[in-house]
């Protein structure tokens, strides 16, 4: 998983290096596996102009372009779609491009070329381009300035790799949450600027609201639905979320898409959004429902299924319109075209997506998540942003949102003992110390009635992971640091004993190699 440097620092409060940030994770138990460093190669790369473009006398496919950096260059170039006015990525001579691809001053069919308008491609930004890189218009301020710098790609990207039981993990969110807890003293969590500018109240707009029915605690936590009318969907993703998603490895579709698929990266909410208007909207709303025979959906992959029995899936009166968790449908999918939208996130149960998508030879990031599982908890406030985002970009109406919870029946509290944490660890961590620990990572922790040294403590609901009191030991060792825990040697005496139950393991394998089975003798692990 990458996670920007850039968009990383937008969550907390710190000055400490990057390279000290990695290492705290990776001794807090999510490994970072090294860095990529974006503005590697792009040192002689500026934001330019184009000025003015004509046609190469000596050849139809080339063209000549003025283009103004910190100087005006004359640079050749065969991209058709190159005009006026466009902001471009433009290599100035002596720049080294990824690939060891040197800029020289040099001529195109008689004509001077100073430079080089870069496609994502060249400079590294992607595997594939289909031309050179369009710069927003709103970066016509950096004309001259270094490309990178401007674009906010001059810090790193950290390649983490967090283990499968944490889910709060797979977003940029829960990684800083995570860093704020494994480092207090010099690590403050904040919500970003733009995260506090969107959170803003749904209109109680009666006339667009949007019912779902079928839910229950057996298929969710939580979830939430909302319609927005009137879009304007001929506006441009904002350049901060292109941005982002270049970052992360993601291609730029378009605005509704590109912000859906930003939030699910940074907050960790995935979300889908339909087409209202190709929706046959049932009497009582849409439903959550198992497939049943009949049931078909093409995707948005292209991929058409059937024999949904085993699948949670949602339903208009046509028939099923995406399957929950993993993927929506091409039926009622958003284009160019779109004006009204009905945008649904949810808390599936995790066992409910959980193989779905490998059973049918799918793959997505919602899934993904999904099948670990998501936050309840902040459902509603995530969603206030995405639909706010989505009012301020593209316009339209907020309607009345429909939201169910059923948290309070997912609530864990684990009794916790200071005396026991400190047997297994081998350690003499105070009682306070722990507390601290504990409401750090978002716990709630009261005073236990069981005893002196024992807590209450109610995990965050986005921590999947913790179940028991030992899940709660590892996390006071991992917080507190390991290379703080002192080696000892183990207690006790071991020797070998010989026991009936011993004989009779002999006894059955010889009777099963007797009658032509294979042994077979596995790696172990004990």
């Amino acid at each position: 998983m990458l996670i920007p440097e850039y968009n990383l620092r937008e969550w907390l409060d710190t000055d400490l290096p990057i390279e000290e940030i990695a290492d705290t994770l990776t001794m807090g138990g999510v490994e970072v596996e090294g860095f990529i460093d974006l503005a590697k190669g792009l040192e002689n790369v500026f934001v330019g102009k184009v000025m003015s473009v004509e046609k190469h006398p000596s050849a139809d496919k080339l063209n000549i372009c003025k283009v103004m950096t910190d100087v005006e260059l004359q640079i050749v170039c065969g991209d058709i779609t190159v005009r006026e006015e466009m902001l471009v990525a433009c290599a100035k001579v002596g720049a080294k491009l990824p690939g060891e691809f040197v800029i020289r001053k040099t001529k195109i069919r008689g004509v001077l070329s100073e430079g080089m308008l870069c496609s994502e491609s060249e400079l590294g930004l992607s595997k594939k381009s289909d031309g050179i890189l369009v710069i927003n218009g709103s970066y016509e301020k950096n004309i001259g300035l270094p490309f990178c710098k401007s674009l906010n790609l001059d810090g790193k990207v950290l390649v983490v790799k967090p283990t499968p039981n944490r889910a709060d993990c797979f977003s940029i969110r829960g990684i800083a949450k995570d860093l704020a807890a494994l480092c207090t003293t010099d690590i403050t969590f904040k919500n970003p600027t733009w995260f506090r500018k969107f959170a803003s109240p749904f209109e109680n707009n009666e006339t667009y609201s949007s019912e779902f029915c079928g839910l229950s605690k057996e298929v969710c936590s939580a979830f939430f639905s909302v319609c927005i009318t009137n879009l304007n969907n001929n506006s441009e993703t904002p350049h901060w979320i292109t941005n982002a998603l270049k970052k992360l490895g993601q291609k730029t579709i378009s605005p509704l898409v590109d912000i859906s698929n930003y939030f699910m990266f940074v907050l960790g909410r995935p979300s889908h959004i339909f087409d209202l208007d190709k929706i046959n909207l049932p009497p009582k709303g849409l439903e959550v429902r198992y497939g049943k025979e009949g049931d078909e959906i093409t995707l948005l992959s292209d991929d058409s299924y059937e024999n949904l029995k085993d699948i949670l899936l949602i339903a208009d009166m046509n028939g099923p319109v995406a399957m929950a968790g993993i993927m929506g449908g091409k039926s009622t999918m958003v284009d160019k075209n779109t004006k009204n939208i009905l945008i649904e996130a949810a808390a599936w149960i995790p066992s409910v997506i959980r193989g779905k998508a490998r059973k049918l030879g799918l793959n997505s990031e919602a899934s993904i998540r999904f099948e670990k599982g998501v936050d309840p908890e902040m459902l509603q406030a995530d969603m206030e942003v995405i639909c706010n985002c989505i009012q301020k970009t593209l316009g339209g109406d907020v309607g009345k949102p429909n939201f169910k919870s059923f948290i309070n029946d997912f609530r864990k509290q684990i009794n916790f003992r200071v005396h026991k944490c400190n047997d297994v660890l081998g350690t003499k961590i105070f009682k306070d110390d722990i507390r601290k620990i504990f409401i750090n990572l978002g716990c709630t922790v009261i005073e236990s009635i069981s005893g002196d040294d024992c807590y209450e403590v109610s995990p965050p609901l986005s921590r999947f992971d913790i179940e028991i009191e030992e899940d709660l030991i590892e996390e006071v060792a991992r917080v507190y640091g390991y290379q703080r825990i002192e080696s000892t040697f183990p207690n006790g005496l071991i020797s070998p004993q010989r026991s009936f139950s011993k004989d009779i393991t002999e006894s059955i394998r010889d009777t099963l190699v007797n009658f032509s089975f294979t042994e077979v003798i596995n790696f172990g692990f004990i």
